[in-house]
């Protein structure tokens, strides 16, 4: 599976929780997400690229644009915690 997302017109990383805010709510790009939630642009690309964590802050700006329950971010946090730590498989063992 790619970590490309096709939300970000393929120039970013996969997040499984700012991909399922983006899908639901059918947005057009991070740069949308970022007006709604009142964030800079470079904020929601830090998150992506991994170069900043999604801080509580974050989670609760979601919560309160969205409404989506609190539970179910820390679901899809913690979804992305494992993807991103996840050991690569190797092919030739499934073979």
């Amino acid at each position: 599976m790619s970590r490309r997302s096709h939300h970000t017109g393929g120039a970013g990383l996969a997040h499984c929780l700012l991909d399922e805010v983006i899908a639901r709510w059918r947005l057009r790009n991070d740069a949308e997400l970022s007006r709604l939630l009142r964030l800079a642009p470079s904020s929601i690309s830090k998150i992506r690229h991994r170069h900043a964590p999604l801080t509580a802050e974050v989670m609760l700006r979601i919560h309160e644009a969205f409404d989506i329950p609190i539970a179910e971010l820390k679901r899809l946090q913690a979804r992305q915690h494992l993807l991103d730590h996840a050991a690569p498989l190797d092919a030739r063992e499934y073979r």
